[in-house]
């Protein structure tokens, strides 16, 4: 990694001022309520003055806020916690009856120059390096940091996406405060779950595209360390922002055209494809064959076919690795977070659609799940008559229409949509089992174990009798989605 030849490139545009050193002490709850929701609490002694910051990483609060209050010393003080507004809801919630206490330190020497671009674009820069400290262990800190001062977005971001393809970095790193936490609290690097989304009942159909988006890409980039640290769960989420990325493009088409889109829709293909295997063989190994490894352990040939098959799922760990360290990843994300902020899909909308995207998102929701859930209604009808494609389609149709209901959420009424999301989600696992099965069958013949053996006819039979009991429990579960009340439907 070339991070000296990035420092030389970004101090020959600007004049380096003199360091300064910087002190954070990071406080929470024994419980660790603050980290686990995504907040964080800590004092800073900057030169020779204190003062007390908490902020979000976005999981509770897509804004990102940050409130800063100068205090008289490096105790927190809770007078001056943030009380208002969602944000100060929360974290009085979290915090309620709980007493707080340092948990490490992050001492820094800072240095801070600006970069002048063309057009005038004026960007910040700066330089941490120090070290966490905890009880836990003590870690050295070198992080690069780049802020558009003055100028135009797309400016900024082309000249980043240049600095990216010159220099192989890695793009997308553990910041200092969760890697304190995991020094702090000896626990592996967290997964994370779909972002809830807030949307006011007047947002427009920008502002709702804009925050489902920016919500999808969070998961995405909140995974990645899980992921790198080997954990499966980090994988699937990853797999499961990326899904809910794809998905939210497809539903705003009608707002979005593809076009708008298109030139990364390639780039999320291959993040897809890197993903997928690695995937399908933690799924094939940990749900599909663990029961039937623990049932037949005496079986020689489920033995060598488990050698085998950990083998090559550790092989398609190690591709997807080996893919999330490349360029093509960081340029992704930092493309991805550009064309967010910079809102490129308006360069090619016509003055209609531009003007349609400013209306309230609330009519042309309600229009999209009544049309969804129309046709997954129509087509769960017949699934009995159903073979595979048939209902692999529909497991997507679900999985879809539940995506877009999640995404819009916030506009119907609470319990009747947590209703009708448990009740499809039942359906899409239900689905899933029996997608399991064919995915089992192309991942044994990858393995190469003949379709004419029998450590391959019993596994298919362990599958068959899986599917079988699916298809029954589908029915009952079909009849309890069918009582769902439509949420978005008015009384």
């Amino acid at each position: 990694m070339d991070v000296p030849g990035l420092l030389a490139e970004l101090r020959l545009c600007g004049s380096v001022g003199a360091p300064e050193r910087l002190l954070a002490i990071y406080y929470d709850t024994d419980e660790l309520a603050l980290w686990r929701h995504g907040y964080s609490l800590s004092t800073r002694r900057v030169g020779g003055a204190w003062v007390q910051a908490v902020n979000s990483d976005g999981r509770e609060c897509l804004q990102h806020p940050e409130t800063v209050q100068e205090i008289e010393s490096r105790a927190v003080d809770r007078s001056k916690l943030p009380a208002h507004g969602r944000f100060g809801k929360q974290l009085a919630k979290l915090l309620a009856k709980r007493a707080v206490q340092p948990i490490f330190e992050v001492e820094l020497q800072r240095s801070e120059w600006g970069c002048v671009l063309a057009h005038g674009t004026r960007v910040a820069v700066t330089l941490d390096q120090g070290e966490i400290r905890s009880a836990g262990g003590l870690e050295p800190v070198h992080v690069v940091e780049l802020r558009l001062a003055e100028g135009a977005l797309s400016d900024f971001y082309a000249w980043v996406l240049t600095l990216a393809q010159h220099r192989a970095l890695p793009w997308e790193t553990i910041d200092p405060v969760t890697r304190g936490y995991e020094l702090a609290a000896a626990t592996p690097v967290m997964h994370h779950k779909a972002i809830a989304i807030v949307l006011a009942d007047d947002s427009s159909g920008e502002d709702a595209f804009t925050a489902i988006v920016h919500a999808c890409l969070l998961q995405l980039r909140l995974n990645l360390a899980a992921t790198r640290a080997g954990q499966s769960e980090g994988v699937h989420q990853m797999r499961v922002a990326l899904r809910r990325l794809r998905s939210c493009l497809k539903v705003f088409r009608p707002l979005i055209p593809r076009e708008a889109s298109v030139n990364l829709l390639e780039d999320l293909r291959w993040l897809n494809g890197v993903l997928g295997p690695a995937r399908d063989w933690d799924v094939f190994m940990e749900e599909g064959m663990a029961p039937v490894f623990a049932r037949f352990a005496d079986r020689r040939g489920l033995q060598s076919l488990q050698r085998h098959a950990d083998a090559i799922r550790q092989a398609r760990r190690q591709a997807l690795y080996q893919g999330l360290a490349e360029p093509r990843y960081h340029r992704l994300i930092l493309r991805l977070q550009g064309w967010l902020a910079c809102r490129d899909w308006r360069q090619s909308l016509s003055a209609a659609q531009q003007e349609a995207l400013t209306r309230p998102v609330v009519e042309f929701a309600t229009q999209l799940l009544t049309r969804d859930h129309r046709r997954v209604v129509k087509r769960g009808a017949d699934f009995i008559r159903f073979g595979r494609e048939e209902r692999h389609t529909l497991r997507i149709r679900i999985k879809q229409l539940r995506y877009a209901l999640e995404f819009f959420a916030s506009l119907y009424p609470g319990p009747t949509v947590d209703a009708y999301v448990k009740a499809a989600a039942s359906l899409q696992d239900s689905l899933g089992a029996l997608n399991d099965a064919a995915v089992a069958e192309r991942l044994l013949d990858e393995a190469g174990l003949g379709r004419a053996t029998p450590t391959r006819h019993l596994i298919e039979g362990w599958y068959a009798c899986n599917v079988h009991l699916h298809e029954r429990q589908f029915m009952d579960l079909w009849r309890g989605f069918m009582t769902c009340k439509p949420a978005w439907q008015a009384d």
